[in-house]
C-alpha cells in the first residue's frame, strides 16, 4: 500500500510525519510513502531519523492552506499547496490513501471536489473516536464533528450507515449499538430534524438504542453516536476543554504543598491512565467517511506516535475494504440519500 502524506499544517512541524511514517514502515515493510512538502526539509528529516531518502517519493510544495482561509476558495486557488498536490496524487492513482493535519474545511472541500463522493452519499462526514468509561466498551465513535453544520434527517441517517460500517472495523463486531445525540433521552425530544432522524433509525435495520444526551457520551451504551457537525464539534471541544481544565486544576493542587505532592505520587498511575484515555494519539487520525478514496485527518497537535497510529488505522481501513462496504450499503434505494 502506498500512502501520500501532506507534511504541512501540523503544530509540531514536518518531523512528526517523517518519524511516524518511518516507525510504521519498520513494523510493516509493505508500506510505501509519498511525502508532500518542502522536499529538502523532508529529506533532512528522513536522514535525521536514520531513513534512506532513496526509498521514498517526493512532491515539492511550500504553500499551505491556513485554517483562517475560506476552505472552498483556498482549495480552488492554491493549486500549489501541499494539500492540493496530495489530493492530485490520490486522484491520479499514485497513492492509495491520503493523510493530512491541515485545515478540516479544506480537507472536506478537496475530498468532495478532487476525489468525489460515493454514489448515494450527499456529503462526507468526519468522525472521531472518544473514550468510553462505561461497562459496555472502551470507545465511542462520534460523527459528524464539524464537516456539516447544516443537515437534514436523511443526511444524518446516511452518517449512521457510514458510522456503523466504520465501527465494525474499530470494534471487530458486526452488531453495532447506534445512538442519536439529543437534548433528552426520551423519544420526542429535540428539533424537527432530530425527531425525524430518530424515526428513520427506529424504523431501520440498525441496532438503534435511542437518544443519547451530551453528558452521557463518555458513558453511553452506544458505540456510534450521530449528530450534525455543529453539535458534534461543540461536544468534542467541550470534552477536550473540560479534560484539560480538570487536569490543570489537579496538577496545580498537587504541587501546592509538600503533603499534596506526596499524596500525588501515590495516585500518579491513575492520572496517567486517565490522560492516556483522552489522548488523541491512540487512534491517530479520523477518516472522512463518504469519499471514493480513503482520506484521513490527523489532529493538528499530533505527535509522531499519533501519525504512526494513524497510518496503521489507514492500513486496516483499506485492508478491511471499508469504502467498498459503505458503497454496498447505499446500493438499495432505501439507503440512498440524494439530497
Amino acid at each position: 500500500m502506498k500512502f501520500v502524506i501532506d507534511t504541512l499544517g501540523a503544530d509540531k512541524g514536518i518531523d512528526i510525519f517523517i518519524q511516524g511514517a518511518l516507525k510504521a514502515q519498520k513494523k510493516n515493510k509493505g508500506l510505501e510513502f509519498i511525502f508532500v512538502g518542502p522536499e529538502d526539509q523532508i529529506k533532512d528529516s528522513i536522514e535525521k531519523f536514520e531513513g534512506n531518502i532513496n526509498c521514498y517519493e517526493y512532491i515539492n510544495a511550500v504553500e499551505v492552506i491556513e485554517n483562517t482561509e475560506e476552505p472552498v476558495l483556498a482549495i480552488r486557488r492554491k493549486k500549489d499547496s501541499s494539500m492540493v498536490k496530495a489530493f492530485m496524487s490520490l486522484k491520479n492513482g499514485d497513492a492509495d490513501a491520503m493523510l493530512s493535519a491541515g485545515s478540516t474545511g479544506a480537507l472536506l472541500a478537496g475530498g468532495t471536489l478532487y476525489i468525489g463522493r460515493i454514489s448515494g452519499v450527499a456529503r462526507p462526514a468526519l468522525c472521531v473516536v472518544l473514550p468510553n468509561f462505561s461497562d459496555y466498551g472502551s470507545a465511542t465513535i462520534l460523527l459528524d464533528v464539524g464537516a456539516n453544520v447544516d443537515t437534514q434527517a436523511k443526511l444524518l441517517y446516511s452518517f449512521g450507515v457510514m458510522g456503523v460500517e466504520y465501527a465494525k472495523l474499530i470494534f471487530q463486531n458486526e452488531i453495532i449499538r447506534l445512538g442519536l445525540l439529543n437534548i433528552g433521552a426520551e423519544e420526542g425530544k429535540g428539533n424537527e430534524i432530530v425527531k425525524e432522524t430518530y424515526q428513520l433509525f427506529k424504523d431501520s435495520k440498525f441496532n438503534f438504542i435511542g437518544n443519547i444526551e451530551a453528558r452521557d457520551i463518555l458513558y453511553s451504551k452506544a458505540q456510534v453516536v450521530i449528530c450534525d457537525g455543529f453539535a458534534g464539534n461543540i461536544a468534542i471541544k467541550t470534552i477536550e476543554g473540560t479534560a484539560l481544565a480538570i487536569g490543570g486544576l489537579l496538577k496545580k493542587e498537587i504541587y501546592s504543598s509538600t503533603r499534596m505532592k506526596i499524596g500525588g505520587a501515590f495516585i500518579k498511575p491513575a492520572f496517567s491512565k486517565l490522560k492516556q484515555a483522552f489522548d488523541s494519539d491512540q487512534y491517530g487520525a479520523a477518516p472522512l467517511l463518504g469519499t471514493k478514496k480513503p482520506i484521513f485527518k490527523a489532529h493538528g497537535s499530533s505527535s509522531a506516535e499519533g501519525i504512526e497510529q494513524g497510518i496503521y488505522l489507514m492500513h486496516n481501513f483499506m485492508k478491511n475494504n471499508i469504502i467498498e462496504n459503505i458503497k454496498n450499503q447505499f446500493v438499495n434505494k432505501e439507503e440512498k440519500n440524494d439530497l
